[in-house]
Parts: structure tokens; C-alpha cells; sequence
């Protein structure tokens, strides 16, 4: 995956944004990736390698996935679906290759 630097998720562009020593906005604690919906925006730690990066964008598509279908789930959960995604993806690349008729 290249770095990209929006993705929908749902009807909601979300703008991925790059930041150095991110930190979660309340409690400070170090973090990877952070999703904030209100600002429609995914901001993700800028040292992380690509596949460090890859994994954290589809963490937290899969929580913004959830969060629009209304549901909440814990983040050794999300961490799991998100490794997953990513496994079968690259064992199966034409999944990838979806295009509209």
C-alpha cells in the first residue's frame, strides 16, 4: 500500500494526516493511529514504517467501520480483523481488484 492521504469510509471522506509523537488528545498516552470523527480525520504516528502504517489505517477503518454501523468493539478485536484483512489481502490480490461495472 502506498501512503495515501484520504480514504472513505462509508459515506465520510476521511483526510489521513501524519504527525509526529502522536498522543491520544486525553489521556496523552502514546499512540499508532487515533480516529476522530467529528474533524473526519485519521491521524497516524509519521514514524511508523509501511507496514506498521498499513496496519494502523485499516485499524482504524475497521473502527470507523463499526462506529457507522453502531457498534463498539475492543481493540485487541479491531487489531485482529485489521491483521486479517491485511493477510488475506496479500495472499489474494484480485480480492483487491474491484472495480464498478
Amino acid at each position: 500500500m502506498g501512503r495515501i492521504d484520504k480514504i472513505k469510509i462509508g459515506g465520510i471522506y476521511f483526510d489521513i494526516v501524519r504527525k509526529e509523537n502522536l498522543v491520544h488528545p486525553v489521556d496523552n498516552r502514546r499512540l499508532d493511529g487515533h480516529i476522530l470523527y467529528g474533524e473526519s480525520k485519521i491521524y497516524l504516528d509519521d514514524a511508523m514504517s509501511p507496514q506498521a502504517e498499513m496496519q494502523t489505517v485499516w485499524h482504524e477503518v475497521v473502527h470507523g467501520i463499526l462506529t457507522q454501523a453502531g457498534m463498539d468493539a475492543k481493540e485487541n478485536l479491531i487489531d485482529c480483523i485489521a491483521y486479517g484483512i491485511i493477510m488475506v489481502l496479500v495472499d489474494n490480490p484480485q480480492l483487491a481488484d474491484v472495480k464498478p461495472k
